[in-house]
């Protein structure tokens, strides 16, 4: 067991992971976001067709702890966009009083930098029907990490049908206790809205579930992987097959609006 996996124990916010079956190979996943991962032997077969990612120093998708006043404690992912800065969901930052974040040096072995500071969506909200509205916000870190950024895409439009990457830290089912691990998996687009993209997890796919709200969203673009979203929120608690993710649209104009305020240096593509 890893000192992530030890450290984060019951996640107390709503975030999210992968579950699936074993229906589709996907041998690979980890490569777009320019990882390898472990061997077949390996393969979680709980994880909705999910592979669990080895060379974590070389990672731009980073695990976050969030700390209240209270000492409680939760279990996101967010994604590094510039060197000292990292995207993750207004919903993980919320009455924090410390965020650290935690990122690979070697395998088994994890480093941690806090965050200085961390900045919302000023309108960032929950619906009285429990949606969540621009859900971002931004990490700002004291030092720089040796790990290069990930793109958001900008010139074009992802498409329904869309085959798209999500990758988390998360648990593997809402009943489980796994979480700390970094995983990656696949969804098709279900419906693109000018604020949210909607993915279905079906049969022969991933899913999301706790600890994966903030990771990315990614479809690959002239052979490098480019950030169209980030984990919002789900349909139920289960993380089954059949449920919805919901992610952030990170086209959105109000949502670039914001990012290039407080993440100048993020490179769009």
């Amino acid at each position: 067991m890893s000192w992530l996996t030890k450290c984060i124990g019951l996640a107390s916010i709503l975030l999210l992971a992968s579950c699936s079956s074993d229906s589709e190979d996907l041998t690979g996943q980890c490569s777009a976001i320019g990882l390898s991962e472990k061997s077949s032997t390996d393969f979680v077969a709980k994880i909705s067709n999910g592979r669990e990612c080895t060379d974590a120093q070389k990672s731009p998708v980073v695990a976050i702890i969030q700390r209240t006043p209270n000492g409680s404690s939760g279990l996101c992912t967010g994604t590094l966009i510039t060197p000292t800065q990292v995207l993750t969901a207004a919903h993980c930052l919320v009455d924090a009083a410390t965020v650290d974040v935690i990122y690979g040096v070697a395998p088994e072995r994890y480093a941690r930098m806090s965050g200085s500071s961390w900045v919302i969506h000023p309108q960032f909200a929950q619906t009285a029907s429990g949606r969540l509205l621009y859900d971002i916000g931004v990490i700002n870190l004291l030092n720089p990490l040796p790990i290069s950024p990930l793109p958001i895409l900008s010139s074009t439009t992802p498409q329904n049908g869309q085959r798209a990457t999500i990758a988390g830290f998360g648990l593997t089912a809402g009943n489980a206790s796994d979480g700390g691990v970094l995983r990656v998996g696949a969804q098709a687009l279900a419906s693109v809205e000018p604020e949210i993209i909607i993915a279905v997890s079906e049969e022969g796919s991933s899913n999301t579930c706790f600890g994966d709200s903030g990771g990315p969203l990614l479809v690959q673009q002239n052979g490098q992987a480019q950030l169209i979203g980030t984990t919002s929120y789900g349909s139920s608690n289960s993380c089954a097959l059949g449920e919805l993710t919901v992610y952030m649209n990170l086209q959105s104009a109000t949502l670039q609006n914001f990012l290039r305020r407080y993440a100048p240096g993020a490179k769009y593509n």
